[in-house]
């Protein structure tokens, strides 16, 4: 059972979370790191600075603390990689139990200037990791208050990790001092506890043919359709049917990451026909239009959906068609739109998947008109492509889709898209012409009892914040609490922004979410007892 918070100790520490002061300090703290980053970038491209942030981290909890604290740095195998540990002074409890916070100092390009527009912020990281440092820094800092001015404290010791090194593929470092302890996993949750997330698999399949690019398409198309039957084989549970899907995220020099939603990409289809160009830009429009329709049927239209930090929609288009004048060819470029997003968010909508869907109709339907011969290529790369990446991440639930049957099922979609392409075009093409290989980090679905200590002082914060409880939905996103529990450490994913703003080329957060975060970690950390 959790330790019973006294209602004074709870209406302070919900009058202070919720107060203008408590606003000022988490709008300050979340700007002050947010600018540090823009002052720090050369360019929209530049990589977080991570130690200057972990030392503007360092520098806080001291303010906060003085020498009631104790913080390193400690390395990682990886060069220049650490992770900033901070432990406050406290009685060691019984049975050497406590409990620690755990999050990744990591954002991803583009930067930009971060701005405060009412009780939204935004900045690259707003929605993530710099909404989760400020949670933390409020959260320490309200404790110490709870501590000074009304003499409670958690029942065990606590401590902080920092994560600070792009070592995502690695497992989380050994921490002997924690051993055992339960862990609250940093993550943009909306402010809601969650003990299960989907399991992952990354792959990365490597195409080696002359017609690589038009390869692509069968085999995209074959992943994402057995990601599509791997969601409907998932038993119905805790977990939301948009956290089983394929997201392609990365295909030659467009998209940045397997795990994020790539928002445009650009093909130049060249064709030698005698024909009128624009009765060709015609029909390409009429199967493009189709194909379209087809797509958000089965997928998402977010044409049709508003950005509530803009006000705009969500994609002004789903593609683009232009002729382009040249010597010897008809030449279209067709640029397709998607959504940035983190996989598994609900608008997540990969240019990527919606690429493969447009264009490999356009080869079946070419190839009816026997007369007329069409080369592709990327529009913002020179030359032809015989060796093409594509980079994505399927996610799936719990048994009987384990990550082995995952990475087997994956590897026969290969097969099948090639196979596909062969049936299509009547082109010889060797099997091994297209190759996929897995990622480190792939993991298995977590799933948790949720009746543990940590669960049950969540729950505990929730009520003492008059706040409906957790309702045990799984989590959409990707996060090291799995790796966390598979080393002993009972997790709960916890934290303030939205995983459909975390990357978004309009990421923000709200203040009053931040607060909120604050005031329940704080009375969770009160609350926790752990079991015996």
């Amino acid at each position: 059972m959790p330790e019973t918070i006294p209602a004074s100790v709870v209406d302070f520490v919900l009058h202070q979370a919720g107060s203008d002061l408590y606003a000022a300090y988490c709008r300050n703290r979340l700007l002050e790191l947010l600018e540090s980053d823009a002052a720090n970038a050369a360019s929209p491209e530049t990589p977080l600075d991570q130690a200057a942030i972990a030392t503007l981290i360092e520098n806080e909890i001291r303010q906060v603390l003085g020498d009631r604290v104790t913080i390193e740095r400690r390395p990682h195998a990886a060069a220049g990689a650490f992770t900033l540990v901070v432990r406050p002074q406290a009685a060691e409890s019984a049975g050497g139990t406590g409990l620690f916070f755990t999050t990744r100092l990591c954002v991803r390009p583009p930067t930009f200037m971060p701005r405060s527009t009412g009780e939204r912020v935004f900045g690259r990281g707003a929605a993530g990791t710099m909404a989760q440092v400020a949670m933390i820094l409020g959260h320490i800092k309200l404790l110490a208050e709870v501590g000074e001015k009304l003499g409670s404290a958690p029942r065990v010791p606590l401590a902080y990790h920092f994560v600070v090194g792009d070592d995502r593929d690695a497992d989380p470092p050994a921490d002997a001092d924690s051993s055992g302890w339960s862990a609250v996993v940093l993550e943009s949750t909306s402010g809601i506890p969650h003990t299960t997330q989907p399991g992952a698999v990354t792959f990365k399949c490597t195409f080696q043919h002359p017609r690589a690019l038009l390869i692509f398409p069968f085999v995209a198309q074959a992943i994402s359709a057995e990601g599509d039957r791997l969601r409907a084989e998932s038993p119905v549970g805790p977990l939301p049917a948009t956290a089983m899907r394929t997201n392609h995220g990365r295909l030659g020099c467009y998209g940045d990451y397997p795990d994020l939603a790539c928002d445009r990409l650009a093909i130049r289809v060249k064709v030698t026909a005698n024909a009128n160009p624009e009765r060709i830009a015609m029909r390409m429009t009429e199967v493009l239009d189709a194909t379209v329709a087809e797509y958000v049927r089965h997928r998402i239209d977010l044409t049709k959906q508003t950005d509530p930090a803009t006000g705009e929609p969500k994609l002004r288009q789903h593609y683009a068609l232009a002729f382009e004048p040249a010597r010897d060819t008809l030449q279209y470029r067709i640029d397709v739109f998607g959504h940035r997003a983190r996989a598994g968010a609900a608008d997540a909508d990969s240019a990527i998947a919606k690429a493969a869907f447009m264009f490999g109709a356009l080869l079946r339907i070419g190839r009816t008109f026997p007369k007329v011969r069409a080369d592709v290529e990327f529009a913002d790369e020179l030359g032809p492509c015989e060796t093409l990446v594509l980079e994505g991440v399927q996610t799936f639930g719990p048994p009987p889709s384990r990550r082995s049957q995952v990475r087997e099922r994956l590897i026969a979609a290969v097969a099948a898209g090639v196979a596909q392409y062969r049936q299509v075009t009547g082109e010889p093409v060797n099997a091994n012409a297209v190759r996929i290989e897995f990622g480190r980090a792939d993991h298995e679905p977590l799933q948790q009892e949720t009746h543990s200590a940590l669960w049950a002082a969540y729950n505990a914060a929730t009520e003492a914040a008059s706040l409906p409880p957790p309702d045990g939905t799984g989590w959409i996103g990707l996060s090291p609490a799995a790796a966390l529990a598979a080393h002993g450490h009972p997790a709960v994913i916890f934290g303030p922004g939205s995983t459909d703003r975390v990357d978004a080329r309009t990421e923000c957060v709200e203040v009053p979410e931040i607060q909120r975060c604050i005031a329940l970690t704080t009375l969770a950390a009160l609350a926790f007892t752990p079991t015996s």
